[in-house]
């Protein structure tokens, strides 16, 4: 690890409230290619705000109904806006250019004017020779002299008669994308991402062991990590094939995954009826492949070969199935785990806040070895432990979320593939290869994402304008030379039983497995990841995606639960964002009121407060419950209704998309009031200004000390470090 030197702010915090201005990124108020009736009507929005009316009831909510009820007026900011085209009609716009100028000729002949009865066929041929437009021999439709047409150019290769457009835009792709994909499985050289062997003592702590290597993650977007020699989680094999609850595996179709289709349910089995299933299937591809070219088994090399060939020829129809995502409170861990560590503490109590440097050694102090049932119970390493760890922000989600703080256990097969994605809210994520065959990985650093994702739009064109978020689906798989050739930084890296895989944020990744494997996944995100997750809120928003966890109610709850872990800057991130989070609920509110929002209908005192204590599972259901009506915005902070519906809300930047009424019939719901929000952002400054005098004084007395010499011991650095 490298020591970092901390400074204080450069920024005072005392001018918080200078003017808010909306990001320009932030698209306020926009309106879709929907009619707002259509929006009332959508079955995903009622099942996420159903319920409201009746929790405004039993909080002590009064609707107050208008004198003038039956009016509905519409307000003047919806009414004045003007609706965003859509991606479908702004491709079919592009890609229509080519057709619609040869198309003029033909347009222009045809709309002749209708004779009267009884013209002979002479009168009428004369009165169309007359009758034509008079047009410039540029435009190749007719002459002067007497309205001889011009002689039409032969149709060029793709303008095929009886194609519609769209027809003839997939063909042209297809011809686009046959050029690129042209010995697209030629080897290409691509970078190995790196690997790191963390000693016993940087190995105790893996938040600080990642934050360690964050510029290198950051770079190649993944890296493997090998554990210290003596590493070895006992088996949890004889649990799994215990488990009764049978594994439901997804079905995959190879030769369709560049379509972004190809998946669809598999078959139900039992652990041991999976692993021989996949064992099978491998020994029929090696016996039916290569016994006959002298090779006992493939190499890696081969059947990767064998995998992009199956993908990008779509020729070999080859269907495997993938145990994936399966919920390791049903099926069971991979990892032992403890249930005593990681539980809500009580008020003042510190006993399950066991400190750091206690690992690897048991509470009496005696040393627990590494290798004992206990250290991997134990470690933050066990990935049961790690989403919770100190100095984690996940530490006080104590409702499970499958996937995020409960691990997810996957069962592979020769070719099961995982296609390109990046993890929910822009999380990190950490895969441990359990025991089987490798996997392989290939990664683009979250840096180049943006980049990644108009390569992939511009090979999908059509299929992107009908699903914009198709990335989301996590059903698309391109081999990583395209990316390459295209100028995309790609990297890959082979994961051996044994090893950790730790996806950066943003990061897109994807791979495939060699054989039969168990692994085991969650994700976990140090505090510097709080832009990211920021951002990720807004890709949310702007696509009307719910997000997995409310970005507001995070970083409000870790305000509200300051741990001394945090290294200063991680503690500087914390203020920059809430600091952002406040100034917008500012400006909206006050933008709101006055256009005539009502806000002393529903005060902070008759609503449910928020926990900020954690996150369990009463908060997030009721979080549910206030899903903004447009964007899937969880409406933490405050909500605008209005008296014609008892359910449906919106957040304070899709005001005009709730309803037809007048502004003066609608009203806020605030759970926090402003001058709250601005006490715990001073909370926060004032906690920062405390450590950083703190550090002040421990890095004096280390000068005086030492001489003024900056000595460390081996393997430890003095200062914060990230």
């Amino acid at each position: 690890m490298s020591s970092v030197k901390v400074e204080a702010p450069e920024t005072s915090y005392d001018g918080y409230r200078e003017s808010y201005h909306p990001p320009q990124d932030i698209d306020c108020h926009r309106h879709k290619n929907t009619s707002l009736d259509k929006m009332d009507d959508k079955e995903s929005s009622a099942k996420r705000i159903n319920g409201l009316g009746s929790e405004v009831m039993e909080y002590g909510i009064q609707v107050v109904k208008g004198k003038d009820e039956g009016s509905r007026g519409v307000s003047t900011s919806a009414a004045s806006a003007t609706p965003v085209p859509s991606a479908s009609a702004t491709a079919a716009t592009q890609l229509s250019d080519a057709t619609s100028a040869n198309s003029t000729d033909s347009n222009i002949v045809s709309r002749r004017k209708q004779e009267p009865a009884g013209t002979t066929p002479a009168q009428a041929r004369g009165n169309n020779k007359r009758n034509l437009p008079s047009v410039s021999s540029a435009g190749g439709v007719a002459r002067e002299n007497g309205g001889k047409r011009s002689r039409r150019p032969p149709p060029r290769f793709g303008e095929t008669a009886g194609l519609d457009r769209r027809e003839e835009s997939i063909l042209r792709q297809a011809i686009e994308n046959s050029k690129i994909e042209t010995h697209l499985c030629d080897t290409v050289e691509i970078g190995e991402v790196p690997v790191f062997r963390p000693s016993l003592a940087e190995f105790a702590d893996p938040i600080q062991f990642i934050e360690s290597v964050k510029q290198a993650g950051d770079h190649f977007g993944i890296v493997k990590i090998i554990p210290p020699p003596g590493w070895s989680p006992p088996p949890q094999d004889e649990m799994h094939r215990s488990c009764k609850t049978p594994v439901k595996t997804r079905l995959q179709s190879l030769k369709y995954f560049k379509e972004g289709t190809g998946v669809a349910d598999g078959k139900d089995y039992t652990f041991a009826e999976y692993e021989n299933m996949a064992v099978q299937f491998s020994e029929k591809w090696q016996k039916e492949r290569y016994q006959g070219q002298g090779k006992d088994a493939p190499t890696h090399e081969d059947l990767e070969r064998d995998y992009w060939r199956i993908i990008e020829a779509a020729e070999e129809v080859v269907d495997v199935e993938y145990g994936n995502d399966l919920d390791t409170l049903t099926y069971g861990s991979g990892f032992p785990r403890a249930t005593d560590l990681m539980m809500p503490r009580s008020e003042g109590s510190t006993e399950d806040r066991f400190a750091i440097e206690t690992i690897g050694k048991d509470r009496e102090g005696r040393g627990r070895l590494l290798g004992t049932p206990e250290y991997y119970e134990r470690c933050g390493w066990n990935m049961n432990n790690l989403p919770l760890w100190p100095g984690s922000v996940l530490r006080y989600i104590r409702a499970p979320l499958k996937g995020v703080n409960v691990p997810w256990l996957y069962l592979g097969m020769q070719f099961a593939t995982f296609c390109w994605h990046n993890e929910d809210n822009f999380m990190f994520s950490i895969n441990y290869l359990h025991r089987g065959a490798a996997k392989q990985w290939y990664s683009i650093p979250g840096s180049k994402a943006d980049v990644m994702e108009k390569v992939m739009k511009g090979f999908l064109r059509e299929v992107f304008a009908n699903n914009p978020d198709l990335l989301h689906h996590m059903t698309n798989q391109f081999h990583p030379v395209l990316f390459h050739r295209a100028g995309v930084p790609v990297f890959k890296a082979r994961q051996e039983p044994g090893e950790f895989i730790v996806t950066f944020p943003k990061s897109f990744h994807a791979g495939f497995n060699y054989g039969f494997n168990v692994a085991e996944a969650v994700n976990f995100s140090p505090p510097l990841w709080l832009p990211l997750g920021r951002e990720a809120m807004e890709r949310y928003r702007r696509f009307a995606r719910e997000s997995v966890v409310s970005h507001d109610r995070l970083v409000l709850t870790l305000a509200h639960n300051l741990c001394p872990e945090w290294s200063i800057p991680s503690l500087q991130a914390l203020l920059h964002d809430l600091t952002l989070i406040v100034k917008e609920e500012e400006f909206w509110r006050s933008q709101l009121t006055r256009q005539g929002l009502r806000v002393d209908i529903v005060p902070p005192s008759k609503l449910l407060p928020n926990n900020l204590k954690e996150m369990d599972d009463a908060s997030l259901d009721y979080d549910e419950k206030r899903v903004c009506l447009s964007c899937k915005h969880v409406c933490f902070l405050s909500a605008v209704a209005c008296e014609c519906s008892e359910s449906k809300v919106v957040c304070l930047r899709e005001v005009p998309l709730l309803c037809k009424c007048r502004m003066d019939q609608r009203y806020l719901m605030a759970w926090h009031s402003i001058s709250d929000l601005w006490d715990m952002v001073r909370r926060v400054e004032e906690y920062l200004k405390a450590r950083l005098g703190e550090m002040g004084k421990r890095d004096g007395q280390k000068e005086e000390e030492e001489g003024g010499g900056s000595t460390t011991s081996d393997g430890e650095e003095s200062g914060e470090t990230l």
